[in-house]
Formats: structure tokens, C-alpha cells, sequence
């Protein structure tokens, strides 16, 4: 029983590695946003490993998804280099599409 679970872990792993690999991932929040929240904790619930940066404390960041998306609104998630997605419920579903179905 250990053992088939440590290979379901081990390909989930590897599923979610593969995934990133693919696509380069960046998710933008504001640290007191309750919409970024809801976005984190269903990456956390899932297991989904991306990249998270708060632009609230980071300029540089908040700078980069300004010139991206010509707004500073969070959370944004950016897909490859140029595209970007806004809006928890979106990003959550797109998510689930990419990594859980």
C-alpha cells in the first residue's frame, strides 16, 4: 500500500514539474487581497506549485505587471511572457483545467 502511494505522489509530481516545465507561470497578488487569497489557498489545496510574487512589497514586480497589463490589479496570472489573466474565479478554473483535470 506504501508503495503504490509513494508512486501516485512521485507521478503527481511529476505531472505538476511537467506542467511548469511547459509553461512559464507567475501568479501576482497584493498580500491583503482576498481575491489573491482564494487564488493561493486553492494552489496550496491543490498542490499547485507556481511561482507567487506580492507586488505590494516588491516595485519591481508591481512595475513589470503594470507595463504587462497596463493596470496594477491583482491577482494576475501570467502565462508565458505576454499573456496575462486577471480575476480569482477565472484564474481558479484555468488552474483547474491545466493541473487537476
Amino acid at each position: 500500500m506504501v508503495r503504490k502511494l509513494s508512486l501516485v505522489i512521485l507521478i503527481f509530481f511529476y505531472t505538476q514539474l511537467g506542467a511548469l516545465m511547459t509553461k512559464d507561470f507567475l501568479l501576482y497578488v497584493g498580500d491583503t487581497c482576498p481575491y489573491c487569497k482564494r487564488v493561493t489557498d486553492f494552489m496550496k489545496e491543490h498542490a499547485i506549485l507556481i511561482p507567487v510574487i506580492d507586488i505590494w512589497k516588491n516595485e519591481k514586480a508591481a512595475q513589470e505587471l503594470r507595463e504587462l497589463t497596463g493596470k496594477g490589479q491583482v491577482p494576475c496570472l501570467r502565462i508565458g511572457k505576454d499573456e496575462c489573466m486577471h480575476e480569482s474565479l477565472d484564474i481558479i478554473e484555468y488552474l483547474k483545467k491545466q493541473f487537476i483535470s
